[in-house]
């Protein structure tokens, strides 16, 4: 499998991940992030194959090092973006309740507006009455979940093109001599 290839795995996993449902369950969430772990898997070897092939013995921990450094780049990077669109998912979802919070629970309106986790909680405190709140910011979760994973697929899928048109070919012999 080439390295274009691989990200299309990983790009089929989180379109998997746009599928689920509050009632998808551990084996619905399980499966697309087998799929996307694959992906990275196998994309990860060649990747670092292909850089370490391309540099002379003498540079090769430079190589590693850049090759490092540009892992947990583009993580940080990719987390950042993933965090936000899901953050501004989640929070215009959930928006248009917060005005009609009962009163005592106002204090916790900010709180709501940027956690799933503040709202259960809220929720679990109100009782019943709240859980028609519960269940939107779930569904809210699960919509900037949605869009999160569209984004991260549609980088990977940019990604594998460049790649398949823009990379190099087959990795030219080094002098492995010094």
């Amino acid at each position: 499998m080439s390295r274009d290839e691989n990200r299309v795995v990983i790009a089929a996993g989180l379109g998997m991940m746009t599928r689920l449902t509050p009632s998808s369950g551990y084996l619905g969430v399980l499966i697309p992030l087998f799929v996307i772990s694959a992906g990275l898997g196998l994309a990860a070897a060649p990747a670092t194959t292909a850089i370490m092939t391309d540099t002379a013995v003498d540079t090769h921990g430079v190589a590693a090092g850049v090759n490092d450094a540009a892992r947990e780049i583009g993580a940080a990077v990719g987390i950042a973006v993933a965090g936000t669109v899901l953050a501004a998912g989640y929070h215009s979802a959930i928006a248009p309740a917060l005005p009609r919070l009962p009163e005592p629970a106002r204090p916790a309106r900010t709180l709501v507006s940027h956690s799933l986790a503040a709202t259960t909680e809220l929720a679990h405190q109100a009782g019943p009455r709240a859980q028609p709140l519960l269940d939107l910011a779930r569904t809210g979760f699960l919509d900037g979940m949605h869009h999160t994973t569209l984004v991260l697929a549609a980088i990977s899928l940019v990604a594998a093109a460049a790649l398949a048109f823009g990379a190099a070919g087959r990795p030219r012999k080094v002098d492995r001599q010094d």
